[in-house]
């Protein structure tokens, strides 16, 4: 399941938040610090499997 980040409008939080893509185009996402819905989607890492047990990431 992918890992969404964002930050808080608000009170400048940056959290996480682990769901399905239905689940976070359905959800109205609030800061876990404030209860703000001010939040803001962040670009994050990305991980990709490319062979057996071999994991390879990158900042984007």
């Amino acid at each position: 399941m992918p890992v969404y980040e964002f930050l808080c409008g608000h009170c400048g939080d940056v959290f996480e938040r682990i769901m399905s893509l239905s689940e976070m185009q359905e959800t109205k996402v609030s800061c876990p610090q404030c209860g703000s819905g001010d939040v803001n989607q962040q670009l994050g890492s990305l991980s990709v499997k490319v062979g057996i047990g071999e994991y390879r990431g990158k900042v984007v």
